[in-house]
């Protein structure tokens, strides 16, 4: 396969080919070659005991990893076909959080297996004449429906809030974050993941998100000096003192955002600065004393764009006023930043100083104004400046927030990867509380079956060439085996795949075999504790089937101008 692969290369480049003009099976065998060669970089990514990669860029900046979607989102790209392998990898990720790399690894075997089919030759005996396409795409269809009927005869439900259901979201916790980087923080990593989304769906467990679960890393320390807090916690400064008092109205701190300029724009007219300059410190001190009256102790300002002299709205009468008023005063955001913490701390914006004045002292209507927090704090960690805004013992939604730390930036960025994808495997299984056996017993299992379906119907209805295409995607699945055991340095790595699929052929109730690398032991997988989201393996054997029906689809590729 390696010297077909080669050989092409080669002939392309003898013949001077250029690749946006490619017809027929020129373009079909460019597409799969490129696509093959994404795998085949992906391949030592896959498993527990997976290889890193150390990627470069221009600017000497270096990043140790093994998570498939950096390591694809880092590689700079020609080729169109194997842009499409990015973006897969990219939509299981924001789909599923996991499995970007066994999506694109799956899928770069079904395009090997193609190849070899177009060219006709396949399972170790010659073929009269190459398939044709769709043929292959009918068998691969064929294939990955019962491979995805099989995965859910082997999947188990649970109540999510039962012993069991603790239990097994525990578990498959760890076995997302066994393939990471930082591996060896495993155990409390999947109790911080689990914790914080147990804290983040508290109150609405049919509303389950990620995107609210707030992350901040702070260089210094190690994992386990990583805390956990109930509310969310900003990272930001102010400009003005921070005045820890609470408000005399309600005995909290309210906070209150404002997206317009406390100061005017004044005119050239020399004549009428005086005049100017007096109106604005008056209207300027009209509007703290009003906030003051309302209770208000931060206030949130947006960036003057407009000022060429300053990057603040705030002038230095309005911050003496609002010194001698002890109300602070936060650095201001841009106003992308303003909308993103109003949405997630569901603090009002008043856009125009008429809408501020309008409020009126003493309303009970005043808080669809202003946010009223339980405590509001400030500290700085390692010069990284963060303001707690405890919303705890209130009624209402609760923003989780963990600062997570490291000895490297490097460390950080590969635990937040880790929590992330942590993160989506939990909201998978609050979504769809099934699991099903990992450490390939799932492939080999549904291996099986094709093979089974393809002897049963072999004097059937069904095309020879697609029975010859389902044995071909029950070849990729057990590869899968094959490059999990090699991956984690088993010498005889054929030997033990074989070892797994005889017993699925040869016994009875031992679908839910398969390998634990960490142990590398054979046998019950839900006994192991080595468990996937059926949502995601499924998620996995759809996705690559997809691509490469469509891969296999295109016939010639048409420059653009």
């Amino acid at each position: 396969m390696d010297k077909l692969l080669t050989q092409y290369n080669h002939n392309l480049n003898e013949e001077g080919y250029n690749i946006n003009s490619l017809k027929g099976n020129d373009a079909i065998y460019s597409n799969i070659i490129a696509c093959v060669s994404i795998g085949d970089i992906m391949k030592s990514l896959l498993g527990p005991k997976s290889r890193d990669k150390l990627i470069t860029n221009r600017y000497g900046e270096i990043v140790v990893t093994n998570d498939g979607c950096t390591v694809l989102k880092s590689i700079q790209l020609d080729h169109p076909a194997s842009k499409m392998m990015v973006e897969l990898s990219q939509s299981m990720d924001n789909q599923n959080g996991d499995g970007t790399t066994s999506v694109v690894v799956l899928s770069s075997f079904l395009l090997r297996k193609s190849l070899k089919l177009l060219k006709g030759t396949s399972l170790g005996f010659a073929i009269s004449r190459g398939i044709h396409p769709i043929k292959i795409i009918n068998g691969f269809i064929k294939a990955c429906k019962i491979t995805l009927d099989s995965i859910v005869s082997q999947s188990k439900s649970f109540t999510i809030q039962s012993p069991q259901g603790i239990d097994l979201m525990t578990k498959v916790c760890k076995t997302t974050l066994n393939s990471k980087l930082i591996s060896h923080t495993n155990p409390i990593l999947s109790k911080y993941a689990y914790y914080l989304f147990l804290l983040n769906n508290s109150n609405n467990m049919n509303n389950i998100t990620t995107n609210l679960i707030n992350i901040v890393s702070i260089e210094g320390g190690s994992v386990e000096d990583s805390l956990i807090f109930p509310y969310f916690i900003m990272e930001h400064s102010f400009i003005t003192p921070f005045y820890p008092k609470q408000s005399s109205l309600n005995n909290h701190f309210n906070i209150v955002f404002l997206n317009f300029s406390l100061t005017k724009n004044l005119n050239n007219n020399s004549s009428n600065i005086e005049f100017i300059l007096k109106e604005e410190e008056s209207n300027i001190k009209s509007i703290i004393v009003l906030l003051k009256k309302l209770g208000i102790s931060v206030v949130g300002l947006v960036q003057d764009l407009n000022h060429s002299q300053s990057q603040f709205m705030i002038s230095n009468i309005a911050l003496s006023y609002f010194n001698k008023a002890k109300i602070s005063v936060l650095k201001p955001f841009t106003l992308d930043q303003l909308l993103n913490y109003s949405s997630k701390l569901n603090i009002p914006i008043i856009v125009n100083q008429n809408q501020l004045k309008s409020i009126k002292i003493n309303n009970e209507n005043n808080n669809s104004f202003y946010k009223s927090f339980r405590s509001i704090s400030y500290q700085v960690i390692n010069n990284k400046s963060l303001i707690h805004f405890d919303n705890s013992n209130n009624n209402g939604y609760i923003l989780p927030t963990i600062l997570l730390r490291g000895t490297t930036t490097m460390e950080l960025n590969e635990t937040e990867r880790a929590i992330h994808d942590a993160l989506c495997v939990l909201r998978n299984l609050i979504r769809d509380p099934k699991v099903v056996p990992g450490g390939s017993a799932c492939e080999i299992e549904a291996s099986k079956k094709i093979l089974d379906f393809c002897r049963e119907n072999n004097s059937s209805k069904i095309n020879n060439e697609e029975l010859v295409a389902m044995m071909a995607f029950a070849e990729s699945l057990e590869e899968i085996a094959e490059t999990l055991c090699y991956n984690s340095g088993m010498d005889n790595h054929l030997e033990i795949a074989l070892q797994i699929k005889n017993i699925h052929i040869n016994s009875n109730n031992s679908s839910d075999i398969g390998i634990d690398l960490k142990k590398n032991k054979i046998g019950d997988m839900f006994d192991f504790g080595v468990l996937e989201t059926l949502s995601n393996k499924m998620a996995q054997i759809s996705m690559a089937t997809e691509i490469v029906t469509s891969i296999l689809k295109i016939d010639e590729i048409i420059p653009c101008t």
